[in-house]
């Protein structure tokens, strides 16, 4: 007691040497010469470890208010600085001294940050009477605690003045532990007295427009490593000494222990957590005011305590000395600590607190300590999801049962904007911490999926959707689990059920805010280009395919699932060839599996065309699955080179589809042949270029001239006269076109004018390309001998075959010379 004493003539004495406030207003010294005279914590071990998953499941949190919280062993981030409540005042961010100011046990001392006055610029006081004070009371619990390391605490809280009959300038608000060491209960002998120099007048409107007045009240003291490791309890309750003409007189907090709410509720004295800072609510004595103490008015109180408790977190963060996942757990600890199940509005007056809060701080994010840019951290992005997590699962926004989204549009934007990841995630990076945050993000994405109130950056929250719930990774641009099946799209895209995508395909949106949104985060999510594929309205179709940061394979897997609607068709095959010819062209480009995949897709959208008798479109899946064979025999496909099911199988069913066709009234038309022979020599240019052409290339000529055979011989012989095609033809092609034209000579005898013209070009082709030139010769040969031996009495034959003297030189010509 003789030392509890001491202390406390200390205590008063440095009290007594204190100047006004007014004075001291005089005394301000610089910023500089204040960082002089701070001790160095870097000497210090490391403090008390944070206790993450007990002060953030919010599932525990019924269970805490039963009992008393857990402690352990870590303290989180510890604050390097102490602001003003009224006035703005600079400071570095929480993450630039992260590095330099977290503690734990196993540490060096970290700095000991100077505690600043709670009042304007004008009326502070001198920082070296201020440091030094603060410098005092820690040696003085060092003192108290040799054997312990000292770790700096904060609290903060209102006092209802009237309550107290409180006077700022001349009463003090002491802090009362019940150790002995720390005062034994006694606030007499309490080491922790916090003066006007912490303090600023507030006051709050109640609903009969009655002001109450406030002191809003932030606290640094200091406590050994023992109070946050649970060795002994370290609960603690306020007291107020008010000074009077004839003395000092003590009134304790009267709520927590009389109100019977509040006992129900479990809560008694407050206890130190792990947390680096404490959000205390309203501090009130026995008088409170009449509006206060009815029963059908008690929500005005409980209204009034959350409304403080949110100017006190939203302040919190405007200091940035504390990471805002430090802070939005302890805010929300708050409310649930202070929750008054017995009252009817309870759930709404919480639900608007934390929507205030979310709003107040998205007003001015940076401020705040929140991202909102693309350039940000894995923590930046972690404050984000907390905040989020808050406000879905304490504030009901976002809220798909309700259809409600809880804030204002602008303040949800800044919200989403946050959401995105950083340009530099890897999920390695994510951790345990996230997993919390996944119920949110579900929640988020339901909401987005069917929200009738739609805007932009709603999208914004898909990314960590795919990120943290759906576990994707941006490494893997494959996307193995979610293959391609057919009429299984929507899974292709990453959703669970094909209804999640009804609702949304409404929606239409700005594709340049798309194109730049895939521009910066489709490396990040490899599954957002897929999501808006799925997302797409067929009526904006166009839209979709222009964009360039959406793989061919994406977009061609998009149009097979237009391809099940036959009124659809006539579009898919306007918009297929650009897309076939994108995957055409680099091939090389696309993985093993993309490889795999795009045969399935085209297999799948082959036999959809065909039934509806689309020949150009099914000639070009055709050939699109031709590109991918060829690659994987050039990668060293492990199948057999002579293997050509899968094109013999094509090209049947394209053969029986036109047998179908050929009792037709219509025969096939000029357009049909053209896409024919441009697609089959599109093959055969691809054959050549490839290893393996032999058995590829026989396939492809032999069907080429069945197809050719159901085409009207005056149709071939128009494609010479009309068709910019045949002057870039493959040997082959022109090989198959020839044979099909002479096949039966008697037919072309009455149109001797086209087929002089056909010959010609023929012969033109045959210059450049000695290959053609060798086959014409033959075939011209065969066929002068069939005329001979089977029509020599037809004169009109001999007639024509002069002609075709003079068109083909030696030795073609020398074969005709016999007649």
């Amino acid at each position: 007691m003789d030392e509890r004493s001491k202390g406390q003539q200390s205590m008063d004495e440095r009290s007594k040497g204190q100047q006004s406030m007014d004075e001291r207003s005089k005394g301000q010294q610089s910023m500089d010469e204040r960082s002089k005279g701070q001790q160095s914590m870097d000497e210090r071990s490391k403090g008390p470890q944070s206790m993450d998953e007990q002060r953030r499941d919010p599932q525990s949190m019924d269970q805490r208010k039963d009992e008393q919280p857990t402690r352990n062993t870590q303290n989180p981030i510890i604050s390097s600085k102490y602001h003003q409540l009224t006035c703005e005042h600079p400071s570095k961010s929480w993450s630039d001294r992260r590095n330099s100011n977290e503690l734990n046990l196993r540490g060096s001392r970290s700095q000991i940050s100077e505690q600043e006055p709670y009042c304007s610029q004008e009326d502070r006081p001198g920082e070296r009477s201020r440091s030094a004070a603060k410098r005092q009371l820690q040696n003085e619990i060092q003192r108290r605690f040799p054997e312990e390391k000292i770790f700096p605490m904060k609290v903060r809280f209102h006092i209802l003045n009237e309550s107290f009959s409180f006077n700022p300038e001349n009463d003090k608000v002491i802090i009362v532990f019940s150790h002995e060491k720390l005062g034994g209960g006694s606030a007499a002998h309490s080491p922790f007295e916090i003066d006007s120099t912490c303090m600023a007048l507030s006051q709050w409107k109640d609903s009969q427009e009655k002001v109450h007045k406030l002191t809003e009240v932030c606290y640094e003291f200091f406590l050994p490593q023992s109070a946050f490791s649970g060795k002994w309890n370290a609960e603690y309750e306020y007291s107020v000494k008010r000074k009077r003409a004839n003395g000092h007189s003590y009134v304790e907090e009267s709520l927590l222990h009389s109100d019977s709410r509040h006992q129900k509720a479990g809560i008694s004295k407050r206890v130190v957590s792990d947390f680096t800072i404490k959000f205390d609510g309203i501090v009130s004595g026995n008088n409170l005011a009449p509006v206060f103490e009815k029963d059908q008015h008690s929500s005005e109180y409980y209204r009034m305590m959350l409304e403080q408790l949110t100017k006190c977190a939203v302040r919190e963060l405007s200091e940035r000395t504390l990471s805002p996942t430090t802070v939005v757990p302890e805010f929300e600890w708050a409310m649930h600590r202070l929750e008054d199940s017995e009252i009817s509005t309870a759930t709404s007056i919480k639900e608007q607190t934390v929507r205030s809060f979310v709003e107040q701080v998205m007003a001015a994010p940076s401020k705040h300590g929140f991202l909102t840019t693309a350039q940000k951290s894995t923590e930046d992005w972690k404050n984000s999801l907390e905040l989020l997590r808050l406000c879905v699962e304490r504030g009901g926004c976002f809220s798909t049962q309700m259809r409600l989204l809880g804030l204002r549009q602008d303040r949800a934007a800044q919200l989403l904007q946050g959401l995105l990841p950083p340009l530099d995630y890897a999920s390695e990076n994510n951790g345990k911490a996230t997993r919390r945050h996944d119920r949110a993000l579900k929640n988020l994405f339901n909401y987005v999926m069917t929200t009738e109130s739609f805007f932009f950056e709603l999208l914004f929250a898909i990314p960590a959707y795919h990120l943290l719930v759906l576990k994707v990774d941006p490494a893997d641009s494959d996307l193995r689990r979610y293959k391609f099946e057919e009429s299984r799209f929507p899974q292709f895209c990453g959703f669970e059920e094909n209804r999640q995508v009804g609702f949304f395909k409404k929606n239409r949106y700005d594709y340049g805010r798309v194109e730049h949104f895939l521009a910066e985060y489709s490396k990040v999510d490899p599954l957002l280009c897929r999501f808006f594929a799925a997302i797409a309205h067929f009526d904006y179709i166009n839209d979709f395919l222009t964009l360039r940061n959406v793989p061919a394979l994406v977009k061609l897997a998009t149009l097979q699932s237009l391809t099940s609607d036959s009124k659809k068709l006539k579009a898919v095959s306007e918009a297929a060839p650009s897309v076939i010819g994108s995957l055409q062209e680099s091939p090389s480009g696309l993985t093993d599996f993309e490889l795999k995949q795009c045969l399935l897709i085209t297999r799948s959208m082959r036999n959809r065309v065909l039934s509806v008798d689309n020949v150009e479109l099914y000639l070009q899946l055709v050939d699109c699955m031709l590109s991918c064979e060829l690659e994987n025999l050039r990668r060293g496909d492990k199948k057999k080179k002579e293997d050509i099911k899968e094109l013999n199988e094509s090209l049947e069913k394209l053969e029986e589809s036109f047998r179908a066709r050929k009792s037709s009234p219509q025969p096939f038309g000029y357009e049909t042949l053209e896409s024919l022979i441009r697609n089959f020599n599109n093959s055969f240019r691809q054959i050549n270029q490839s290893d393996c052409t032999e058995n590829l290339s026989k396939c492809l000529q032999k069907y080429f001239t069945r197809l050719l055979q159901y085409f009207e011989k005056e149709t071939l012989l128009n494609f010479f006269n009309t068709s910019s095609t045949f002057g870039i033809m493959q040997p082959c092609a022109t090989i198959c076109l020839l044979n099909s034209l002479l096949e039966t000579p008697k037919k072309h005898l009455e149109n001797s004018g086209s087929l002089k013209t056909a010959f010609e070009k023929l012969f033109e082709q045959s210059k450049r390309t000695p290959q053609i030139y060798s086959v014409l010769s033959g075939v011209v040969c065969d066929t002068a001998k069939s005329f001979r031996s089977s029509n020599s009495n037809d004169n009109d034959r001999i007639d024509f075959l002069p002609e075709l003297k003079f068109l083909i030189e030696w030795p073609i010509a020398a074969c005709l010379l016999d007649f």
